[in-house]
């Protein structure tokens, strides 16, 4: 045994040096996302690149036959599906995890389809559909668990006996799966079972009465993408999936029986090794839910040591290239070498980027520039990738919080116990719902005869209260209670369960008491705060048991559960801390005989703001680089006896009596110049037209600045003569007209200058296409030009290449269409003082306006844009008004001008 023992220690030992010796283990986690009514998101953490994922779709909702005995239809189960989903860190993905169907009991209204796409069921005592657990990313559903279909309702069947499908798999289950010995359709299970989705498209819905889009009671819906339908007459609801499973319509008088709804499909799509399993999931009226599990990757091997740093440059800024050989003759080759010291980055013409020392082969026909330029900058800056500036990133810091909610249903006969971690959050508000008390039940003994109070035994009759939720211990809402019966003789006494009193919010409100029978039986359930009374079960939770069935004469509301709300401020409740929450029961009976309606469960829920957010503005500080440059150019001859023929850009025979002229650019700006490039062979001398060749054979010329398209001609004494025409095909920006006649926008104001007129300053920079400093700006010979949207005329053009972009209906400005304000161009009254009878003469003229009316207190009226009129007599002082209407869209006022025409006094002597 002392050997063993040595033995095994030793072994230890070594493994563990041995295990020390192995990679790090990656870092594993894992998150489980419990059913909330709303979506859920997940970060994927750094590293991660692949998430298994495992997804229990929700159950149905069931449904109590109370009326006879405590005996319900449960719903079908919901589906398992399991794989594996590819993600990459910092991706978010929406989880979804499906709600339980709605359960229901007779007597109750209709329940509400679940989250998940849970089908709804139209009849009150059926279960609706339960929801689908599913993943996506980006909007696209990856894996998906179906939800089980909603139980029918069903006399005379054991407790927990199931007729409705189950979801998940790849096809969601039929009604025909349930195994139960009361199953005994008529039909075969097509015909009168609920269909379950597929992977293609959702169950139909089946029975008695046309399937259509909406519902009445007795007309079920397809299930269909993700979305189960809808239960008719006493049938359950289709549960959700991929695609969701059939809603059915029992309608009475069939002799169909009555069949719960169909499961919704599972779904493996987006995931691999994955799998789906039918029924493996949820169990009915239960919850989904997802669990994400992951392991990132290991973190790669510390970077080797740096080398150590270079002892620091102590030249200044340069350059230098030279070449193996200068001149050289087509066709041969050299080697350029460039040095350089201090620099960042190393650009060589007609190579590009380089490192800071090298060189290469080049073999260019023709006579080529080489030069260099090298950037440097200062520390901790980074230079650009086209050297045009050096930049460093500022630190920026944000933090970012998420709202949310989340909630928490007791169940018809147990509290839900759970814990909620407070997350960082601006503020959280709680709001608590006690449970329902049940309602009263007709009182029958076994035998049919009344019950009275004197012989209570033979009743067994037990209601039960609503069970108290709270929040923390602290903010609590009690149940409300049970009605209660009492027989005797040929009178009954029924009375309406108290309502449960709230205490630790901010808001405290007792639930209402449940309403006593009258003679026909219409004992109404208490509410709950803000809610409407109820008939039997609602959707409301908390809300106390409705009126008795059947016609009961002594039925009586179970009163409602008390309602408490709390606001907490940030810091009140730590960061990180788990609440206790329950959720009290719904009161349910336990009787023989006929029974009133259920309590509703209690309900707690959660809401959060997110907390405030901090964020320090990053961005980055720019400097120029510092620049130098080092000229290199290398000369290519053509041989002995050839020349170098700028057409062919290759060199030809010296006999080549070929002529050349060419402009560069060929299309120039309005008051921009080009180069005359010319060259002509077998010729003695070459005069031009529109330049000076100064009798040279070939030569260049800059032209002057060019206002209009022009044409220019070179002839020499060999006979040979050839053209080229520089374009000028607009006006620059900021002016008007077509070239030559070009002239500054009276709108707007001229290059080197910024505003509108008249308030024109001068500008921090002169326009694109321009070169000099403001209010100097002269346009560019050869500009590099960076598209933009100007004005030309009346149309919006691309800046670069005269393109219209939008025609404007009235006129362009600053690169865009507008609607111009009106104008009245010249108004004129002349003579304004005549004597009595006499006329005046009346001329106008508006711009930018739709329509204008001249009137006159004489009686004259005129209409027109323009015009020129003689008044009619003028006996008195008159006054002339000009009224322009302004053009559609424009936003101005009318535009108006008046003048007075007095006469001229008459004296008489006296």
């Amino acid at each position: 045994m002392i050997t063993s023992l040595r033995f095994r220690t030793a072994f230890l030992s070594i493994a563990a040096v041995l295990f020390s010796l192995l990679p790090v283990a990656a870092f594993a986690g894992s998150q489980t996302f419990n059913a909330t009514g709303g979506d859920q998101y997940f970060t994927v953490p750094s590293g991660v690149t692949s998430i298994t994922v495992e997804l229990w779709g929700a159950g149905g909702g069931f449904s109590a036959d109370v009326s006879y005995s405590p005996k319900m239809s449960t719903g079908g189960s919901g589906g398992y599906t399991s794989g594996t989903i590819s993600v990459t860190p910092g991706q978010q993905i929406m989880v979804m995890a499906g709600q339980a169907g709605k359960s229901s009991a007779y007597g109750g209204g209709p329940g509400t389809g679940s989250y998940g796409g849970g089908g709804d069921s139209y009849d009150g005592r059926v279960g609706a559909g339960g929801g689908r657990s599913a993943i996506f990313a980006g909007g696209i559903e990856l894996i998906t668990a179906g939800g089980g279909g909603g139980g029918p309702f069903r006399t005379g069947v054991p407790w927990g006996s199931s007729f409705a499908g189950d979801g998940g798999g790849l096809v969601g289950g039929f009604t025909g799966d349930a195994t139960t010995a009361d199953w005994s359709p008529p039909a075969t299970p097509a015909t009168w079972a609920a269909l379950g989705g597929t992977q293609t498209g959702g169950g139909a819905c089946v029975g008695g009465a046309a399937c259509r889009s909406g519902y009445t009671n007795g007309q079920a819906t397809p299930g269909s993408r993700g979305q189960g339908g809808i239960g008719g007459n006493t049938c359950g609801s289709g549960g959700g999936g991929y695609y969701g499973g059939g809603g059915v319509d029992c309608p009475s008088g069939t002799g169909t029986g009555n069949i719960g709804g169909g499961g919704g499909s599972g779904y493996c799509g987006g995931a691999s090794a994955c799998t789906t399993t039918k029924g493996a999931g949820a169990p009915g009226a239960a919850n989904g839910k997802v669990v994400l599990t992951w392991s990132n990757v290991p973190p790669p091997p510390p970077p080797p040591a740096p080398a150590p740093a270079p002892a620091p440059q102590t030249d200044t800024l340069s350059c230098k290239i030279t070449f193996d050989k200068n001149p050289i003759t087509t066709g041969q080759g050299t080697t350029v070498h460039w040095t350089s010291n201090g620099a960042d980055a190393f650009y060589v013409k007609s190579i590009g980027f380089v490192g800071s020392a090298g060189s290469t082969s080049v073999f260019p026909s023709r006579t080529t520039d080489y030069s260099g330029t090298v950037y440097s900058c200062p520390g901790g800056y980074v230079l650009s990738s086209d050297g045009t500036q050096c930049s460093k990133t500022k630190q920026a810091q944000v933090t970012v919080g998420t709202s949310g909610s989340e909630t928490f249903e007791g169940m018809p006969q147990s509290d839900s116990v759970g814990n909620f971690i407070v997350p960082a959050y601006g503020s959280l508000t709680v709001e608590v719902w006690g449970g329902g008390g049940m309602s009263s039940a007709d009182l029958y003994d076994p035998n049919g005869a009344y019950c009275t109070q004197f012989s209570p035994g033979t009743c067994n009759i037990a209601d039960s209260n609503g069970g108290r939720s709270s929040w923390n211990g602290s903010v609590i809402a009690n149940g409300g209670q049970h009605a209660s019966t009492i027989m005797g003789g040929t009178g009954s006494y029924t009375y309406g369960g108290a309502g449960g009193s709230a205490s630790g919010g901010d808001v405290n409100i007792a639930g209402e008491a449940g309403h006593s029978a009258s003679p026909a039986g219409d004992g109404v359930g208490g509410k709950t705060a803000g809610n409407s009374p109820s008939y039997g079960l609602s959707s409301r939770y908390g809300d106390g048991g409705g009126r008795g069935v059947f016609g009961s004469t002594i039925g009586a509301g179970g009163g409602a559960g008390g309602y408490a709300k709390k606001t907490y401020a940030p810091g009140q409740l730590a960061v990180g801390a788990s609440i206790r929450v329950v959720a009290g029961s719904g009161g349910v009976m336990v009787v023989s005989g006929l029974a009133g309606g259920y309590g509703n469960p209690g309900f707690v829920k959660v809401t959060w703001t997110a907390p405030p957010s901090t964020t320090s503005v990053g961005g980055s500080d720019v400097v120029a680089p510092q620049k130098a440059t080092c000229p290199a150019t290398l000369t290519v001859n053509c041989p002995t006896g050839q020349h170098w023929n700028t057409t062919t850009n290759q060199c030809v025979p010296d006999t080549d009596t070929s002529i050349v002229i060419i402009g560069t650019p060929s299309v120039v700006g309005w008051g921009t110049t080009s180069v005359i490039s010319w060259s002509a062979v077998g010729a003695a001398s070459c005069v031009g037209t529109g330049f000076d060749t100064g009798g040279a054979t070939s030569g260049t010329y800059t032209t002057d600045p060019l206002l209009q398209t022009t044409t220019f001609t070179l002839s020499c004494n060999n006979g040979t003569s050839k053209s080229v025409t520089i374009e000028v095909p607009s006006c620059p920006a900021g002016y008007t007209g077509t070239p030559p006649v070009c002239s500054l926008r009276s709108d707007m104001c001229p290059p080197g200058y910024t505003g509108t007129p008249p308030n024109c300053s001068v500008a921090s920079s002169c326009p694109i296409g321009y070169t000099g400093t403001p209010p100097n700006c002269i346009p560019s010979p050869n500009p590099t030009c960076t598209p933009t949207n100007i004005c030309s005329g009346n149309n919006v053009v691309n800046s670069c290449t005269g393109e219209v972009v939008q025609a404007c209906t009235y006129q362009c400005a600053n690169g865009a269409c507008f609607v111009p304000a009106p104008r009245i161009v010249s108004w004129t009254v002349s003579p304004i003082l005549v004597h009595s009878g006499d006329t005046t003469n009346v001329s106008w003229e508006a711009t930018n306006v739709t329509s204008c009316r001249v009137t006159a207190t004489n009686g004259d009226s005129w209409t027109g844009l323009t015009g020129t009129k003689v008044s009619g007599p003028i006996p008195t002082q008159t006054v002339f008004t000009l009224n322009c209407t302004p053009l559609p869209g424009s936003g101005a006022v009318n535009a108006t001008r008046s003048t007075t025409v007095n006469i001229v006094p008459v004296f008489q002597e006296k």
